[in-house]
């Protein structure tokens, strides 16, 4: 597996166990959105895809805390 192939599948894992855990939590993506208090969901929705930049970074750490992972 290349390291590219190894990313890509760590993005993949880490937006279906948020996913999961929203859904659990019985909340939409907007909701997620408010709750972490950023206005756009694209933001969010970025950040669940396993963007990168520092941004999305400090929104997944949001995201964790509000769905408990």
């Amino acid at each position: 597996m290349t390291e590219e192939m190894a990313l890509e599948n760590q993005a993949l894992e880490l937006q279906l166990k948020i996913e999961i855990a929203r859904k659990r939590k019985g909340m939409t993506q907007e909701q997620l959105t408010a709750a972490i208090g950023e206005k756009w969901p694209s933001v969010v929705s970025r950040a669940i895809r396993g963007d990168q930049s520092p941004k999305s970074k400090r929104v997944r750490e949001k995201i964790y805390k509000v769905l408990g992972i």
